[in-house]
């Protein structure tokens, strides 16, 4: 009979590394806490190092700002001086007007409908039509008030 000793032999091998561990772990946390102090001062490095880069771009922000205001005060002295050149030789002033010598009445309709050529067409050609006849029934007719007249009716 044989006995299959390996797994003795496993863990005896990982009860002899635990403390090799706990070493490695120690020395890992020493070097972490060092590299972490490092940064820190790195870090604070960078910090000092943005604040001075900061300053300037807000002194350039501040003389464009300052420039672009320089530069709408030239270009309004400009048109200043524009609209004088255009007043002393226009001679009247600023503007120039028409004046208007017809005069309007005091009301005018300006909502007319316009007229409808097509109807006034239509009604022309229809009043041939509605003309009474002069046939037998104006002879009626005429006839009719004649006895009204002499009272025979």
């Amino acid at each position: 009979m044989e006995f299959n000793l390996d797994f003795l032999k496993n863990t005896g091998e990982a009860l002899k590394n635990i403390g090799a561990d706990e070493k490695k772990l120690e020395e890992f946390k020493t070097e972490k806490i060092k590299s972490d102090s490092e940064r820190s001062d790195e870090s604070k490095a960078i910090e000092t190092t943005e604040d001075i880069d900061v300053v300037p771009v807000e002194t350039t922000l501040e003389k464009e700002k300052e420039e672009v205001k320089e530069s709408e005060d030239e270009l309004e002295k400009k048109l200043k001086n524009i609209e004088k050149v255009i007043e002393t030789f226009s001679g009247s002033g600023g503007t120039t007007t028409i004046p208007n010598n017809t005069k309007l009445p005091a009301s005018v309709d300006l909502n007319q409908r316009p007229l409808d050529m097509g109807q006034a067409q239509a009604k022309a050609y229809q009043a041939e039509y509605l003309k009474p006849s002069n046939v037998q029934d104006e002879r009626i007719a005429l006839l009719y008030q004649d006895l009204k007249k002499y009272n025979l009716i």
